[in-house]
């Protein structure tokens, strides 16, 4: 109780004014720009649990019978710190481009035991987040490179909590992509973006790449704040968005030598909102509630949810004269007890309300459940692994933000996160946590 106590105390001493924050202009020369941003931030994290980083992601919460799930951990960190680079080059025949390199220092070193305690908190690995290129010309934004994916239209619906995204449950995907998108104005209130992209195959092996395909509304009539934890608080239009996926998975037909194999194709769709509940009235973020929400239901796209792998083994048991030969990632496919290959079914939702109070106060609540669950991780596990086969997550969040100048951005959460296991276990994790981020 005295650990906790501490940290509202110290939570309740940082809390003492802020406007939203660009990019910094390092070059202006003949038509180029060069611009960084980022922040700086601190983590404090204390759980009841030893089951994490700073990142809680889709990880599972240990039993509370082993050592690990019956003791908790304190935690220290700024490896979510992030650096980012825009180059604005001359506009040329109407066309404007631009590059973008983005990085964070979440990079495995490896993790301990394999490496020291000491050196994974203090020397921190450099990690590409996104490097890209932009053209836009005419309403068409064309993008190259590793990026946010399309499919759950990508940050624009990821719930605001203190602690290092992801969620559970949360589509939060980065990887090497071609994508289009057109912006098509409806009206002077309402705009229709759609798009699709083809998208590194979350297979290695498979010779198809991942395609994303997605539609996005958007309209001003109704408008109201909204801000990541690090991000500058904006005024956003009231939207929905439609986006799918699908992917295409091999697997050799038997252990034996041969070219044969069967393919394996995953579909998923998600559909995102943002509805302002209390609207801005003239402009004015103060006294704004706004409600997001996404649902997502589809096979194959483990890989959308960082973390997530159900301790399913991407290997079939021993003596079925079934190849193991699937190069997958776990999570996204597994072997029943006759040696048949399956996706992995998952179905997620998560909402959350974000209140932005008055301008004086400088500050912004944000409060929301977020839930993942597998349909079919039972029958993909032997009878043996039922302890540590999970197939569900929920966590529940309550978070405020406070911007004591322009730069400076303190924030608190409480959470508590669950993960059921197929024996019918479900743990849990209380997570309390101070941040502070210096933005620029």
């Amino acid at each position: 109780m005295k650990q906790k106590n501490a940290f509202f105390i110290l939570a309740a001493a940082l809390f003492i004014s802020s406007q939203a924050l660009s990019a910094v202009t390092l070059l202006d020369q003949n038509e180029w720009k060069f611009l960084v941003s980022g922040f700086l931030e601190t983590d404090m994290t204390s759980d009841s649990v030893r089951s994490f980083t700073e990142v809680m992601g889709n990880n599972p919460v240990d039993r509370s019978n082993t050592f690990a799930g019956s003791n908790g951990r304190t935690q220290f960190s700024v490896r979510n710190s992030r650096l980012a680079f825009t180059v604005l080059p001359p506009v040329q025949d109407d066309w404007k481009s631009k590059g973008y390199f983005e990085f964070d220092f979440l990079g495995y070193d490896p993790a301990p035991p394999t490496n020291s305690e000491a050196s994974f908190a203090t020397n921190p690995t450099l990690r590409m987040r996104h490097g890209y290129l932009n053209l836009e010309k005419n309403g068409w934004s064309i993008f190259a490179g590793q990026t946010w994916s399309l499919f759950g239209w990508e940050p624009s619906y990821v719930v605001t909590t203190v602690s290092v995204p992801p969620a559970p449950g949360i589509i939060y995907q980065r990887t090497p992509e071609l994508m289009v998108i057109q912006k098509i104005a409806l009206s002077e209130s309402e705009n229709l973006q759609w798009g699709g992209a083809i998208a590194r195959p979350s297979q290695r092996d498979s010779q198809t790449p991942n395609l994303d395909f997605g539609a996005r509304l958007t309209s001003s009539r109704r408008s109201s704040g909204f801000a990541s934890a690090s991000g500058d608080v904006s005024n956003e239009a009231m939207s929905l968005a439609l986006t799918g996926t699908r992917r295409d998975f091999t697997t050799p037909d038997s252990a034996a030598v041969t070219s044969a194999q069967t393919h394996h194709v995953g579909n998923a769709l998600a559909v995102d909102f943002l509805f302002p509940l209390i609207a801005s009235n003239d402009g004015a973020i103060e006294n704004t509630l706004t409600w997001t929400g996404e649902y997502s239901t589809g096979d194959g796209y483990g890989d959308a949810f960082p973390g997530w792998s159900g301790n399913l083994a991407a290997l079939p048991a021993a003596g079925l004269g079934v190849s193991n030969e699937t190069n997958l990632d776990a999570g996204q496919g597994g072997f029943d007890a006759s040696g048949d290959f399956h996706l992995v079914k998952l179905q997620t939702w998560n909402t959350q309300l974000q209140y932005h109070l008055p301008s004086s106060w400088h500050a912004f609540v944000t409060v929301g459940y977020t839930e993942l669950r597998s349909n079919n991780a039972k029958d993909l596990s032997p009878i043996v692994a039922t302890k540590t086969i999970y197939d569900q997550s929920h966590l529940t969040f309550l978070n405020i933000f406070h911007d004591c100048t322009k730069q400076i951005r303190v924030g608190l959460e409480y959470a508590e996160m669950s993960t059921h296991y197929i024996d019918d276990v479900q743990p849990i994790d209380h997570r309390y946590q101070i941040s502070t981020f210096f933005r620029f």
